[in-house]
C-alpha cells in the first residue's frame, strides 16, 4: 500500500480556520487540494527513484482483525520506544465516530478527539511525546456497531504529513488569489517555503526489505533532494 499521511480538511481547518470562510463548499474543494497535493509529493518522489509501497510505513497494530457487534474496540499499541508518531486509522462502514482515544501504560490519555474524523478516509492524528512502549487505542461509534475486520490502525512517523499538510496550505491559498500580491498569494508562497524546506530536510522510515513494515533493521532513511516539480 503507498505511504498515507491521513491528512483530511479537518487538520486543514484546525491549521486555518478562516480558509472555511472563504469556502463555501469547503469540504468538497479542501480535499479536492489535499488529493492534488498527495499527487504532487508522489510524483516528486517516484521522480527520485523511491518506492511508494515501502516509504512511511512503520508498524501496523490492527490490520481487519476486529470481532463484530461492539461499539467501542480497543487496540494494543506499541511504540518502539519512538517519540512524535503519527496514528493512521482506517475504518470501513462508518462514515464518522464518536471518539478515537489513546492512553499510554499509566493511564494518560495521549490523544482526546471527540470531533467526528472524516471516514471512510483513512484519519492521521499526530500523537505527543510518548514515554512507553504501549497504548491502548480506543475507537468509540454510539449509535452502530462495528463490522468485523473493519479497523487498519498503524503508527508511522509524521514527517510526510506535514510535508502533505504545507503543500495543500499552498495550493488551497495560490487558487483563492484574487489579485497578485494579496494576503492569499502571500499565505501561498509562506506555506510554498515551509514545504521545500521541509521536504528537503525529511527523514522518514523506508522499507528496505520490502516485508511490508519498517522496524529498526530498516531505519529511518534521509530523503536527498532531486528534480523539483509542481
Amino acid at each position: 500500500m503507498p505511504f498515507l499521511t491521513g491528512l483530511t480538511y479537518q487538520n486543514i481547518i484546525d491549521r486555518e480556520p478562516a480558509v472555511s470562510a472563504y469556502i463555501p463548499d469547503y469540504t468538497t474543494t479542501i480535499q479536492s487540494r489535499i488529493d492534488e497535493a498527495k499527487a504532487v509529493i508522489d510524483n516528486r518522489l517516484r521522480a527520485m527513484g523511491y518506492d511508494l509501497d515501502k516509504l512511511g510505513i512503520k508498524n501496523y497494530f490492527s490490520e481487519n482483525d476486529n470481532d463484530a457487534g461492539t461499539d467501542s474496540v480497543e487496540l494494543t499499541l506499541t511504540s518502539a520506544g519512538v517519540n512524535n508518531l503519527l496514528l493512521i486509522l482506517k475504518i470501513n462502514g462508518v462514515t464518522s465516530l464518536d471518539a478515537v482515544t489513546v492512553e499510554d501504560s499509566y493511564n494518560a490519555t495521549v490523544l482526546s478527539e471527540t470531533s467526528a474524523p472524516v471516514y471512510p478516509r483513512p484519519s492521521g492524528f499526530i500523537l505527543p511525546y510518548v514515554d512507553t512502549t504501549s497504548m491502548t487505542l480506543t475507537v468509540e461509534k454510539d449509535d452502530t456497531t462495528f463490522a468485523a475486520g473493519s479497523i487498519l490502525a498503524y503508527l508511522t512517523d509524521p514527517a510526510l504529513y506535514i510535508v502533505h499538510l504545507y503543500k495543500s496550505l499552498e495550493l488551497i491559498f495560490e487558487g483563492m488569489r484574487a489579485e497578485p500580491g494579496d494576503i492569499f498569494e502571500q499565505k501561498s508562497i509562506r506555506y510554498n517555503d515551509l514545504y521545500e524546506a521541509e521536504f528537503n530536510g525529511l527523514v522518514t522510515y523506508y522499507d528496505r526489505n520490502g516485508d511490508g513494515t519498517t522496524n529498526e533493521e530498516d531505519g529511518q532513511k534521509p530523503i536527498k533532494q532531486g528534480r523539483l516539480m509542481r
